[in-house]
């Protein structure tokens, strides 16, 4: 006589024997049973929507949280059309549906993208202040070989800076003839031109009478 504990095992036939519905331990067997399930879950979707016509979404997440995502037509428009709750359409206005179901969508990237462009922003602040008190830290972890070695490239550096700012400060060039120049030409008085009246006295100069003897 069987006790009642065997009586409740289930009854093997030769046929196919039953698997007990349970999470698979084996990290192996868990990514192979998820694959075919997967692949077979899509198929009947897939199946499904080709008998009957009807609109269907899956989205599945992996033992690796890692998505995948059926939809027929389009999986964006199914998630559209589930969260903004709007009523069933016909293939006539499914252009005019695509439409206006995108309309939410949008919105909430463009609330998604903002809120994604204040967290970059605090985290450059973070960023640059980390890096403040990691230089202040690093400097102080120099030698004095180190220390002159930045004295240097901060003093070339400065110095790029000031021959780029006299650069900066130049008068614009301004065309003369057939070149360029920065300022128009102005003739100057010089001290090397000797007036016609000196020039003519000097001929008479005793070296001129010393230069015959």
């Amino acid at each position: 006589m069987r006790s009642s504990g065997q009586s409740s095992q289930p009854k093997r036939n030769q046929g196919r024997r039953k698997v007990n519905i349970e999470k698979i331990k084996n990290e192996t067997n868990l990514q192979v049973t998820f694959s075919k399930r997967r692949v077979g879950l899509f198929k009947k979707a897939s199946e499904l929507c080709t008998l009957t016509g009807a609109e269907a979404g899956l989205v599945v997440f992996s033992p690796g949280n890692k998505a995948h995502s059926f939809g027929h037509p389009d999986i964006k428009m199914i998630a559209d059309r589930f969260l903004a709750l709007s009523p069933p359409h016909s293939n006539v206005d499914r252009s005019d549906h695509v439409q206006q179901s995108s309309i939410p969508g949008a919105n909430r990237d463009i609330e998604y993208l903002a809120m994604l462009e204040k967290q970059l922003e605090v985290e450059k602040a973070k960023k640059e202040e980390l890096d403040q008190i990691q230089m202040s830290v690093a400097i102080e972890k120099l030698n004095i070989q180190q220390l002159e070695a930045l004295r240097g490239k901060i003093m070339s550096f400065s110095k790029n800076i000031k021959i780029r700012v006299k650069e900066a400060a130049k008068p614009p060039m301004v065309p003369f003839g057939d070149g360029m120049c920065a300022q128009p030409f102005v003739a100057q008085p010089s001290d090397d031109v000797i007036p016609y009246d000196q020039g003519a006295s000097e001929a008479n100069a005793p070296w001129s009478t010393q230069h015959y003897l």
